[in-house]
């Protein structure tokens, strides 16, 4: 079976002043298209702290994992900075496709690559 985790990056969420819809919505979709949800993880948003959870999550696990939330322009949105400096090979194609898949995707700045089985 596939696996898969899921990192919401929110602010909001961690305070507990928001729901994690982005992060369900993709828990759904995932295990509908038959990936075993592996993890469920929820970070502030900043560079830092997605570094840091990217590398935590993608040690020792072979799969998917997707983030959700921080790429848009609030001073805090470092979801795409953090993801960066993780990555050990860069995928611009599918960020190209994710952002052509919703009619807002020009607001997105996604990126997307390898961490090493990841």
């Amino acid at each position: 079976m596939l696996a898969a985790k899921v990192v919401t990056v929110s602010d909001g969420v961690v305070a507990g002043t928001r729901e994690d819809r982005s992060g369900q919505a993709l828990v759904d979709r995932l295990s509908g298209l038959g990936y075993e949800i592996a993890g469920r993880v929820v970070v502030a948003d900043g560079a830092e702290n997605v570094a840091s959870t990217l590398r935590n999550v993608t040690t020792d696990f072979v799969g998917l994992v997707v983030t959700t939330g921080g790429t848009g322009f609030g001073p805090r949105d470092l979801t795409p900075e953090g993801t960066r400096t993780v990555l050990d090979r860069l995928a611009p194609g599918l960020g190209e496709q994710m952002r052509a898949a919703s009619p807002l995707g020009g607001l997105s700045r996604g990126v997307a690559g390898t961490i090493g089985s990841c």
